[in-house]
């Protein structure tokens, strides 16, 4: 019951249908995602780590720009001090510079999204 595994998985081929761009991806749409997630519990604390992927996604419809797939890999830990849960996250642990998201410019041009670096967040709850 303390270990836990998780994976996570969709397909998401979303086309457009009709006109110039007939069964093209829709733009901003990843082609797929994934998850796989570790956990390890206890009453007074856990830790936990996962790797994420985000598949090719376009810019346009016209599916002449693509952004590259990537993945990231997480960890985080909480612990519970009294009524207090104390967690704390690290995003983008091995700190990938990658594209999540962009658009074209009013001449064409890529205009690129850049995603977070290595970051993370630190929350205390009350129950």
């Amino acid at each position: 019951e303390r270990l836990a595994v998780e994976l996570a998985a969709a397909a998401t081929p979303t086309t457009i249908a009709g006109g110039t761009d007939d069964g093209n991806q829709i733009n901003a749409v990843p082609l797929g995602t994934s998850s796989l997630r570790l956990r390890w519990t206890d009453a007074a604390w856990g830790i936990e780590s996962g790797v994420r992927y985000i598949g090719r996604q376009y810019l346009d419809e016209a599916n002449r720009h693509a952004l590259p797939d990537f993945a990231t890999v997480d960890a985080s830990g909480w612990a519970r001090i009294a009524r207090a849960r104390v967690t704390a996250r690290v995003a983008n642990l091995l700190d990938r510079h990658i594209v999540d998201t962009g658009f074209l410019g009013a001449i064409g041009d890529e205009r690129f999204i850049p995603a977070a670096g290595i970051h993370g967040t630190i929350a205390i709850s009350l129950d």
